[in-house]
């Protein structure tokens, strides 16, 4: 074995201790951040072990890995996650113009995707954007 091979493995190991701290320091404040913005346990787990999972393809050797940078990857995550639910909600828009092209007769109740599914900032948007896009 190489010192070269000696170092690596020296230096994965401080790495994934690194990890390991960060994530025994971050992972119940990124939950409840989620959590409090999500509509169910199941999908603020999913975006929090997405946090993790990029905070570990990103961190190098020497990256700090604060509650901070967690947070930051977060905002991000959710950010996402909030564009694909407005994206989501269009489409089954779209699908429900396709059965029924007069939106007036629509019943709204007949929607499968509820208010509440869809993030705050992206209902007060989406409605106009959908408009916009079948006019």
């Amino acid at each position: 074995m190489s010192l070269q091979t000696v170092r690596k493995e020296r230096g994965d190991l401080e790495r994934e201790k690194r990890f390991l701290a960060a994530h025994a320091a971050g992972h119940d404040r990124i939950y409840r951040y989620f959590r409090r913005r999500t509509e169910n346990a199941a999908t603020a787990e999913d975006l929090c072990a997405e946090v993790f999972r990029i905070t570990w393809e990103k961190t190098g050797q020497d990256d700090s890995l604060s509650v901070t940078v967690l947070f930051g990857i977060a905002k991000n995550v959710l950010r996402n996650h909030d564009r694909s639910a407005v994206r989501s909600a269009g489409l089954l828009y779209a699908l429900q113009l396709q059965r029924d092209p007069n939106p007036a007769s629509m019943d709204p109740r007949s929607m499968t995707l509820r208010a509440s599914s869809v993030p705050r900032t992206a209902r007060c948007c989406s409605g106009s954007l959908l408009k916009a896009r079948h006019s």
